[in-house]
C-alpha cells in the first residue's frame, strides 16, 4: 500500500506524531521555518499529499494571505479574499474545522472543480484560533478519499491549536523586531541625544545620535561631563545635579556648552529625571538637544533689536515731525514748525530759517536757546558765498554738516566759532531754485551724532518734497482759477450787455459763502460755478443772445437750453466738483418749482444753485440793460423780498440782504 493510501493511524502512531510536533515547536524559536517543519511532520504523519498555511492579513484588508506550502513545489496556491466560498475562508469565517471527501467537495464547492488537480481526494481546513481571534488556517489535502478517524481529527485540531500559538509568537516576535529597529533608527537619526549619567556625571549610555550632534562615537561613553563641558558652565551644571539629587522628583534642566569633537562649542539644552534609585536605570535619564543655532539666532535678534530700537526711535521722531509738518497749511507756520519740532527731537539748540534771493540770505525766523544773544552776534543778511564751504554747499543744493573744530573759510576763521560750533544747514529748493536755508546750531556739543545726521538728511528730503509739492499745488490752483476766470470773461465778451457780470457775481458769491461759513472747498466750488454758470450760452445763437427786444416763445425755448448745454460740456471736466456743476445746471430753477431745466422746487434744488440764484437775480436787477435802468439797492432788496418763497430760497435771501447791509450795496458791491 502506498503512503498516500495508508489506513487510519493507531493511537500509538498519533501519540508519536504529536510528540514529534511538540518537540519541534519547543526546541525551535518561533519562526516561519519552525511552522514549515511542523507542517512537514503533519503531512508525513497523516499521509497527506500537501499542507498549506494562510494568515489573515488584517481585519480591515479582508484578505487571507498565503504564507507557505509543503511540499512547496508540488502545490500552487494564492491569496484569497476573505469571503465565503472556499474551505479555507469558510474555516476562518466560522472558526470551525472543515472536513471534506471528494463527494462533499463536489456538492459544497462545485465552482472550484475547474481549479482542482486530477484525482483530488479529501481535504481539511483547520482554523488557527487563539482566544477569540482567528489568525489563519492550515489546509491539508489528500490525493484519495480519506475519512479521518476521531483520533486523527483530535490530532489535527490539537496540531492546529499548537500552530496558532506558534504563529501568534511569530507575529509578536516580528512586531518586537520592527519596534526595536524603529527605535534604533529614531535614536540614531534624532537630533536629540538620549544619555544616562551616573551620580558622578559620567555617561553610562549614549544614543547613536550623539555622533550627529557632537561628532563622538563610542569614545564618549565613560567620559565625565567635566571632560567636555565649557569651564564657565560647569559650576552651574554641577549645582543643578546636586539640586536634583537632593530633590529627586524635580526635573533636571540646564543649558550649557559642550566641546564638539572638532573643537568648537555646541550649546545643549538638557532636561532629565533622577532615576538613581530605579533598579533598572540607576542614573539620570536625560534628553539633550543642540540649540546652538537658536542661541546664536537669539543673540543676533537681540543685537538687531537694539539697532532697530535706535532706528525706530529715530524714525518715530521723524514720523512725528513729518506728521506735524504735513498738517500745517500756512507756509509761514510750516517753516516755524520745522524749526521748533526739529529742535525738540535733536541735539540742536538753535534753529534759523533764511530766505534766499540771488544768493543773498536774509533771516526770517529764529527759535531756540539764548536766541536773542545769538541774533545780536549773527548777521541777519549775508551773501552765501561769504560763508565758505557751508554757503557753497547751499548753492549746490546739498545738506552740510560741520564739527566745532572744522574751519569753513579760507583762510580759516578763529575756532571755536561763537554760536556756530557744530551745525547743520540744508537748502530749500523749489522748482530747481534755491529759495531758502535752514540752519541748526548745536549747544555745547562739538559734534552731532550720526543718528541725528541721518534724521536731518531725511528731514531735509521731506521738507523739500513737501514745499515743492505745495508750490506745484499752488501753481495748479492758480492756473485753474485763472482759466475759469478767463472762460467767464470770454462769455461776457460775447454778450456785451452783461459786461462785468461775472466779476460782480463772483464777489457777491464769495461774500455770501463767507457769511454762511462754508468750508473752503465748497467756497471754491461755488466761486467756480459763478465763473461758469452761463457756459451753455456758447451754443446760443447771437440773434437770440443779442436780441434788443423781448424773446418769442421759440427763442425762449432755445435760451432755456443753456443750463443743460453748459452742464453737458463741463461734466467732461473731471476736476470740477459736483457743486460747481449744480450751479451751472440749476441756477434758473425756482423755489416754487416753476423754473428750468428740471422744474425742481424747494430744498430739492441743490444749495449751491439756490445761493447763486439769489446773487444772479440781484445783479440782474442792479445792472443796466438796454431795456431797463439799473435799480437801486433798496428797490432790488424789496424785489428780492417779494420773490422770497416764490422764485428764491427765503432763508438765503435773508442772509444775503444782511451781508449787503453790512457793506456797500449796489452794483459791483464788494
Amino acid at each position: 500500500m502506498t503512503p498516500g493510501h495508508r489506513l487510519s493511524l493507531t493511537a500509538d502512531q498519533l501519540l508519536r506524531a504529536q510528540h514529534q510536533v511538540t518537540r519541534t515547536l519547543v526546541r525551535g524559536a518561533a519562526s516561519a521555518e519552525v511552522l514549515r517543519l511542523v507542517l512537514e511532520s503533519a503531512v508525513h504523519a497523516l499521509g497527506a499529499n500537501c499542507a498549506s498555511l494562510g494568515v489573515v492579513d488584517s481585519p480591515e484588508s479582508r484578505l487571507l494571505r498565503h504564507v507557505l506550502s509543503v511540499p512547496g513545489e508540488d502545490h500552487a496556491t494564492c491569496d484569497l479574499p476573505l469571503e465565503p466560498g472556499t474551505p479555507s475562508t469558510d474555516a476562518v469565517l466560522t472558526g470551525a474545522p472543515v472536513y471534506l471527501d471528494g463527494r462533499d467537495r463536489e456538492r459544497q464547492y462545485p465552482h472550484l472543480a475547474a481549479h482542482l488537480p486530477p484525482h483530488a481526494g479529501s481535504a481539511a481546513a483547520l482554523p488557527l484560533v487563539t482566544g477569540e481571534r482567528v489568525l489563519g488556517v492550515i489546509g491539508l489535502t489528500w490525493d484519495h478519499d480519506h475519512a479521518p478517524s476521531d483520533a486523527e481529527r483530535a490530532f489535527m485540531e490539537h496540531f492546529a491549536a499548537q500552530c496558532a500559538q506558534t504563529l501568534e509568537r511569530v507575529e509578536l516576535h516580528e512586531a518586537r523586531q520592527r519596534h526595536e529597529a524603529r527605535l534604533h533608527k529614531l535614536l540614531e537619526f534624532s537630533t536629540d541625544v538620549l544619555l544616562v549619567l551616573d551620580a558622578s556625571g559620567r555617561a553610562t549610555y549614549l544614543s547613536p545620535s550623539v555622533t550627529l550632534t557632537l561628532g563622538y562615537g563610542d569614545d564618549l561613553a565613560g567620559m565625565s561631563l567635566a571632560d567636555v563641558v565649557h569651564p564657565d558652565d560647569l559650576a552651574d551644571l554641577t549645582d543643578r545635579f546636586r539640586a536634583s539629587i537632593a530633590a529627586p522628583t524635580l526635573p533636571l534642566r540646564a543649558t550649557f556648552r559642550v566641546r564638539h569633537r572638532e573643537g568648537r562649542w555646541v550649546v545643549l539644552e538638557m532636561i532629565g529625571r533622577n532615576l538613581l534609585h530605579d533598579e533598572d536605570v540607576r542614573g539620570f535619564v536625560c534628553n539633550a538637544r543642540d540649540v546652538t543655532a537658536s542661541v546664536q539666532a537669539v543673540e543676533e535678534v537681540r543685537r538687531r533689536e537694539r539697532e532697530e530700537r535706535a532706528l525706530t526711535r529715530r524714525y518715530r521722531e521723524l514720523l512725528d515731525l513729518v506728521t506735524a509738518l504735513d498738517s500745517e497749511t500756512d507756509p509761514d507756520e510750516l517753516l516755524v514748525a520745522v524749526l521748533e519740532r526739529t529742535l525738540a527731537v535733536t541735539d540742536y539748540a538753535r534753529g534759523f530759517y533764511h530766505d534766499v534771493r540771488g544768493g543773498v540770505s536774509t533771516l526770517r525766523f529764529a527759535r531756540g536757546e539764548r536766541i536773542e544773544e545769538a541774533l545780536s552776534v549773527l548777521p541777519a543778511v549775508i551773501d552765501l558765498r561769504a560763508l565758505g564751504r557751508s554757503g557753497e554747499a547751499m548753492l549746490r543744493h546739498e545738506t552740510f554738516f560741520a564739527r566745532a573744530d572744522e574751519p569753513l573759510l579760507d583762510p580759516p576763521e578763529p575756532l571755536p566759532r561763537r554760536f556756530w560750533r557744530a551745525f547743520c544747514a540744508f537748502p530749500v529748493v523749489v522748482a530747481g531754485e534755491l529759495v531758502g536755508t535752514f540752519v541748526f546750531l548745536a549747544g555745547d556739543e562739538d559734534e552731532v551724532g550720526e543718528e541725528h545726521r541721518q534724521l536731518m538728511r531725511a528731514l531735509a528730503d521731506h521738507v523739500n518734497v513737501l514745499l515743492e509739492r505745495r508750490w506745484h499745488l499752488r501753481q495748479l490752483d492758480a492756473s485753474r482759477e485763472e482759466t475759469l476766470h478767463a472762460i467767464g470773461l470770454a462769455l461776457e465778451y460775447r454778450d456785451g450787455e452783461t459786461s462785468g457780470h461775472t466779476a460782480r457775481v463772483v464777489r457777491l458769491t464769495e461774500r455770501l459763502a463767507t457769511a454762511l461759513r462754508l468750508p473752503d472747498a465748497d467756497q471754491d466750488a461755488l466761486r467756480w460755478g459763478a465763473y461758469l454758470h452761463d457756459t451753455g450760452k456758447i451754443a446760443t445763437p447771437d440773434a437770440i443772445l443779442r436780441k434788443p427786444g423781448p424773446l418769442d416763445a421759440h427763442e425762449w425755448e432755445v435760451m432755456r437750453r443753456h443750463p443743460l448745454v453748459g452742464h453737458e460740456m463741463l461734466s467732461r471736466v473731471p476736476s470740477l466738483p459736483p457743486a460747481t456743476l449744480a450751479v451751472v445746471l440749476h441756477h434758473h430753477e425756482r423755489w416754487d418749482g416753476g423754473g428750468y431745466p428740471h422744474g425742481l422746487a424747494g430744498e430739492d434744488i441743490p444749495l449751491p444753485a439756490r445761493l447763486f440764484a439769489v446773487v444772479d437775480v440781484y445783479d440782474a436787477l442792479t445792472s443796466e440793460r438796454p431795456y431797463k435802468r439799473a435799480w437801486t439797492h433798496a428797490e432790488a432788496a424789496a424785489q428780492l423780498r417779494r420773490e422770497a418763497g416764490r422764485l428764491l430760497d427765503p432763508a438765503v435771501v435773508d442772509v444775503f440782504l444782511r451781508v449787503l447791509e453790512d457793506g456797500d450795496a449796489g452794483p459791483g458791491a464788494s
